[in-house]
């Protein structure tokens, strides 16, 4: 079913064009330039900005034909930009110089994208690499730019080219813009055949559609249906490629507030300026032709009511010619003429084509006939140029006012004078008004949107700051999960070592006889106190590190001596050291004092000789040296064990944090909460801990307090 859709849209504007060709005769004409104007231009400018929106999303993550799409709209929509502004009488006079320009935009927005389309298609493996497309898109921005330069500096050479190589210039554009539009959908076409992927497809089916509008503008009359037919599909064209990219690469895409906010204001900047533009233009437009048309008003009455004391009620109209004959030429018009009531000239000074005759008028005749005094205001005429037929040329580009009025004495009208005049600055001054509109709204909504620009950049760079703290709180929570679930296994596993040497002396001493039951019962009793009281110290350290992190457990101060803290706290190590064949050291002066929690830091140096031990061999040395320097207190526990390694020194002091072996495994003789704790309770006095690398070898555990 989809694919029949795709099928009818792509052939429809073709069965459109094939029977406007066959039948010329219906199809309509709607010459209206001003309506031209403002939607060609507000839609293309739309469109490039939001194109600008696209290449500046897409570029880091999308494929290269698809950026490529991008910026084919990119610059269609800015050439059909100058395309819109170019036209002849909005902003422009008929007879100025760049509105060739109107016919090159055209030509060149479809031919330009063709081009592009034609690179995209060439988009296989490792073809169009990154490097080549940043090139080709300053390329293409640099001819873009160019060609606004020649319309603004020098549009006589457009005209010059036209008039020169007339008609094989358009001609041969067509069939270029044409050919690559075809290339283009069939290489895209062939890429879809492999990737199946619906932005290849999109793409293929817009370039056949870019084809058929080709045709529509360079085979089909200026202002016929047929020609308005490209618009259409070239707008149509933008948002099908447009919606398909955002939403293809919507999660791939970086939200930055900055970029909607630059592309809506500018696109509303530019509507709020077409707008601004079309209701200055319409009011400076009343304003002169009611000044106009009152001072014609004024003008006729007084001439007429001169004159008319002089006819006879009953004068013929060779009495009538013979009044006005000498007197017509104190009327400030071009040309005025006396009508009989049937609508026959019988005077006139400086005739025009007498297309004032009462056929011409219809209606109008009557209301004259009926003693109105008319006033009529015309646009200029359209005319036929060379390029394309936008109008000017030969043409007239000036405004005219006829005036109509009946001519008798007080009695029956017995004739009708009409006057024309050119107005030569009307069109300009609505020109003016039309472009003064146009930039007071884009200077004023310029200002306005670069004041709320840089409110919105601050947002903007603040709602980065968030995303970039999001991603990381993120991470840190899957890390958080990852350690919940690895401290899971390991308390179990390691509550389970000590559990299960209880239960296994137990049930050994269950199933004893009373007679052996006596001889192992000591060594039962001795092994399941240590058991209980490793799972104790385990328990304790998860709680306490709890507490402190949580700011429940808080150091309670008091003076200690130092020595006799080490003295106490080294006792057991003495007998463990000489058990397993260590030296254990200490070195204190006896009359270093400090305000410590005594409880806290037994605590910590009891976690740091407890792995001293766990990490140093038989015949090794751990050395325990306190010493006050500069009112701190600093501890040391130094071993000659194996050591930490350097990408490990920091975060060993992390929760659940170990060193692992050398093959990557962690070593699992704990909880993994020692050094968290040791930190945790150092930090709380409001000190320091780290480790070094012992002289020798080694680990050196260092922390720093204040004593006071």
């Amino acid at each position: 079913m989809r694919r029949v859709a795709i099928i009818l849209a792509l052939i429809t504007p073709a069965l459109i064009l094939l029977f406007f060709r066959l039948w010329p005769e219906l199809d309509p004409t709607y010459s209206v330039p001003l309506l031209h104007f403002y939607i060609v231009t507000f839609t293309a400018f739309s469109a490039s900005v939001v194109s600008f929106l696209l290449i500046a999303a897409l570029g880091p993550v999308a494929q290269p034909r698809h950026v490529l799409a991008a910026v084919a709209f990119a610059v269609m929509g800015t050439l059909f930009s100058v395309h819109g502004l170019t036209t002849p009488g909005a902003i422009i006079p008929v007879s100025h110089p760049a509105v060739p320009a109107v016919s090159w935009s055209s030509w060149l927005t479809l031919f330009s994208g063709g081009i592009i389309f034609a690179v995209a298609g060439m988009d296989r493996p490792r073809s169009v690499t990154r490097k080549f497309l940043l090139r080709f898109i300053i390329a293409s921005a640099v001819a873009v730019m160019m060609y606004i330069s020649i319309v603004i500096t020098v549009p006589q050479v457009l005209g010059a080219i036209e008039a020169d190589a007339a008609p094989w210039h358009r001609r041969l554009l067509f069939l270029f813009t044409f050919i690559v539009w075809a290339l283009a959908a069939v290489e895209l076409f062939r890429i879809w055949r492999v990737s199946r992927s619906r932005i290849d497809g999109t793409l293929a089916f817009v370039a056949g559609l870019l084809a058929e509008a080709t045709i529509s503008m360079h085979l089909f009359p200026l202002w016929h249906l047929s020609w308005w037919l490209y618009h259409f599909v070239l707008l149509g064209s933008f948002l099908i490629t447009a919606y398909v990219l955002f939403t293809a690469y919507e999660q791939a895409r970086e939200f930055r507030l900055i970029r909607y906010f630059v592309a809506a204001a500018l696109i509303l900047t530019a509507m709020l300026a077409m707008v601004a533009s079309f209701l200055f233009s319409q009011f400076a437009q009343r304003t002169l032709t009611d000044e106009i048309a009152l001072t014609l008003h004024t003008a006729l009455q007084s001439f007429v009511a001169n004159v008319s004391a002089t006819i006879p009620r009953d004068a013929t109209a060779e009495e009538i010619t013979q009044i006005y004959g000498g007197r017509l030429g104190a009327l400030r018009v071009d040309t005025a003429a006396v009508y009989d009531l049937k609508g026959h000239r019988l005077l006139a000074r400086n005739p025009g084509s007498g297309h004032h005759a009462k056929g011409s008028y219809g209606d109008l005749w009557q209301r004259v006939l009926d003693e109105e005094v008319l006033v009529n205001i015309e646009p200029p005429s359209d005319g036929e140029h060379s390029h394309s037929g936008y109008g000017g040329g030969e043409a007239s580009s000036n405004h005219s006012v006829y005036g109509y009025i009946t001519v008798g004495n007080g009695g029956e009208p017995l004739a009708v004078l009409v006057t024309e005049s050119e107005i030569p600055n009307l069109t300009q001054a609505i020109m003016d008004a039309r472009y003064t509109g146009l930039l007071i709204a884009a200077i004023t909504m310029g200002l306005l949107f670069t004041i709320l620009w840089l409110v919105v950049r601050r947002a903007d760079s603040i709602i980065v700051a968030r995303t970039h703290e999001l991603a990381i709180a993120y991470r840190d929570l899957r890390l958080a999960e990852a350690m919940r679930d690895d401290l899971t296994h390991m308390v179990v596993h390691d509550l389970r070592t000590p559990l299960t040497a209880i239960l296994t002396s137990l049930s050994l001493l269950k199933r004893m006889s009373e007679s052996d039951r006596a001889d192992f019962q000591n060594r039962v009793i001795d092994r399941t106190n240590r058991a209980a009281q490793r799972l104790d110290q385990m328990i304790d350290d998860i709680l306490k590190v709890s507490k402190i992190e949580t700011g429940e457990l808080k150091p309670r101060r008091e003076p200690v001596s130092m020595s006799h803290l080490l003295t106490e706290q080294m006792d057991p190590y003495f007998m463990q050291a000489a058990a397993e064949e260590k030296y254990l050291n200490v070195d204190c002066p006896p009359e270093l004092d400090a305000c410590i929690d005594p409880a806290l830091t037994a605590r910590v140096l009891e976690n740091l000789l407890s792995n001293a031990f766990k990490y140093t061999t038989r015949g090794g040395h751990i050395t325990v040296s306190a010493q006050g320097m500069n009112g701190t207190l600093c501890l040391s526990v130094r071993d000659d064990g194996e050591g930490v390694p350097d990408d490990f020194k920091d975060q060993i002091f992390r929760k659940f944090s170990m060193v692992p072996e050398l093959a990557g495994r962690p070593i699992r003789k704990g909880t993994g909460l020692g050094l968290a704790f040791c930190r945790l309770a150092v930090e709380a006095h409001g000190g320091q801990i780290w480790v070094e690398d012992a002289p020798g070898g080694g680990s050196d555990f260092k922390m720093q307090m204040p004593r006071e």
